[in-house]
């Protein structure tokens, strides 16, 4: 396990076993590693972690293994593990500047981004695509991340993003 113990002391397997009824009712259990709370109104669970540290192993562990974090070998710059640290903050304030330029009407969005890059014919993607660049450009130059700096290692001329040999048009956004 990430910290080192072969098996929990208090497992999701005993949380739901040995407290469903109070899970049912909507109480909060607590387990070795998540807190579990069942939304009995709209049927969803929910684990809350309790350990940010394992948390962040789990994600590099993940992370490393999707490849959606460079290779160990290579040396990520300052603003590679600056974006990675404040992910959370950074969707947050990310989702606030493309907000900006999305106008509601109502419940409902005059331009979503998201569903135009998704969905959206080839001048609605470019168009969705345009704004959201621009809002995650915004949103790092905000909190001072050069989004185009270079790998420490790099010796090639290639960007941060591009470790993996693709060119920046292969590279999706995520939503």
């Amino acid at each position: 396990m990430l910290d080192g113990k072969y098996e929990a002391a208090v497992g999701l397997e005993s949380v739901f076993r040995n407290h469903f009824h109070a899970l049912r009712t909507g109480q909060r259990i607590s387990g070795s590693y998540f807190d579990v709370r069942y939304y009995p109104g709209v049927g969803t669970i929910h684990f809350f972690p309790s350990n940010k540290t394992l948390i962040d192993r789990m994600n590099r562990l993940v992370g490393n293994h999707r490849r959606w974090l460079p290779p160990a070998e290579t040396n990520a710059g300052t603003g590679f593990w600056q974006q990675f640290d404040q992910a959370e903050k950074l969707d947050k304030a990310f989702r606030t500047e493309v907000s900006k330029d999305c106008k509601r009407d109502g419940r409902y969005y005059h331009f979503d981004p998201f569903w135009a890059i998704k969905y959206g014919g080839e001048s609605e993607r470019e168009r969705g695509h345009t704004l959201l660049t621009q809002a995650m450009s915004t949103v790092l130059a905000n909190h001072g991340i050069d989004p185009d700096s270079l790998l420490d290692s790099d010796q090639n001329g290639v960007r941060q993003l591009d470790w993996d040999g693709l060119p920046d048009s292969h590279l999706a956004f995520a939503s």
